[in-house]
């Protein structure tokens, strides 16, 4: 979760704004714990899968050779990243 990855970061050292925002977020998380993301809707029967996609070109360039690589990954049939 990213909140929490930037909030950690200063956990050494807190000021007010830092337990502000710590309590903010908390309250915010406990508001909205039985929301969610649907993959693939409520009548999928479908198994969720984690799968990447991978797309490479070597040296496609012939001035520079350079490599190109690009990917998708993906849960069941939607992209996370």
């Amino acid at each position: 979760m990213y909140v929490a990855n930037l909030l950690g970061r200063t956990q050494d050292k807190p000021t007010c704004q830092y337990i502000e925002q710590i309590k903010r977020t908390w309250r915010y998380l406990s508001g909205t714990k039985d929301l969610g993301i649907v993959l693939g809707g409520e009548d999928s029967i479908e198994e969720l899968r984690l799968w990447l996609h991978c797309n490479t070109s070597w040296a496609n360039d012939p001035k520079n050779c350079k490599t190109t690589t690009r990917h998708v990954i993906f849960l069941g049939n939607s992209p996370i990243k």
